[in-house]
């Protein structure tokens, strides 16, 4: 078990940071954004995250779990920019919530979930990203490792949990190793990954080559600055 406090770089496996990610569908999701509850309302063309972080919605993302021709409404899915070198670039929209906001939908309208298409379409339609992309950078995890001089490496939370409003984390940690001078030292369970997602995505440090799909993401291992691991 972990003791004491220590603050840094948390580099986190890709299952797992895409728990920790899904602020970004539900900052960019047109029904949030709608409705004021999105931090990132009437804030596009604005820098929401590290110039290091690049993400798509990409509705035919080869074997994508939601790849297909067309959303659950039938409207023609596409590949766009959500945020382009940490700049908000758009939302995302089904059609009800296109209306509102006057756009234009964006085959972002789904009735089936990434894990079964069982009961797909006993559910009205929600607005939902199709593949989120992150962009991989061109660095090995264990590279990244040899740069980070004081940090832990994540790989397995209990369940990461995120307040999508406020974007604060209180993350159990169940299997983790401390970084020290780049190199990987103490094992550590039974500890508090803790931080704020939104001020996270803005000291992105690393994006790793490692692309993974988990479900409806596509990413490699990031490393954030500025989490504290606590005993």
């Amino acid at each position: 078990p972990y003791k004491g406090e220590l603050k840094g770089i948390a580099l986190v496996d890709p299952v797992e940071a895409s728990g920790l990610l899904w602020v970004i569908e539900f900052a960019t999701n047109s029904e949030q954004v709608n409705k004021q509850r999105s931090p990132w309302t009437n804030k596009l063309e604005t820098e929401v995250a590290s110039n290091e972080f690049t993400v798509e919605d990409d509705g035919r993302y080869p074997g994508g779990i939601r790849s297909a021709l067309a959303d659950d409404e039938g409207v023609k899915t596409s590949k766009r920019p959500i945020i382009e070198k940490g700049v908000l670039k758009s939302y995302i929209y089904d059609s009800y919530n296109a209306n509102i906001a006057n756009a234009k939908a964006t085959g972002n309208g789904f009735r089936r979930g990434t894990r079964s298409v069982e009961g797909a379409f006993t559910r009205p339609v929600a607005c939902a990203n199709s593949n989120l992309i992150i962009k991989p950078g061109n660095k090995t995890p264990k590279q990244i490792i040899g740069q980070i001089d004081k940090g832990v490496l994540v790989e397995t939370f209990a369940s990461p949990e995120v307040n999508p409003v406020t974007g604060g984390f209180s993350c159990e940690v169940r299997n983790a190793t401390l970084i020290e001078k780049g190199q990987l030292t103490k094992h550590v369970k039974h500890a508090l990954l803790t931080g704020n997602m939104y001020e996270l995505l803005k000291n992105v440090a690393y994006v790793g080559n490692d692309v993974r799909i988990v479900e409806s993401f596509v990413l490699p291992t990031i490393a954030f600055d500025g989490t504290t691991l606590v005993g």
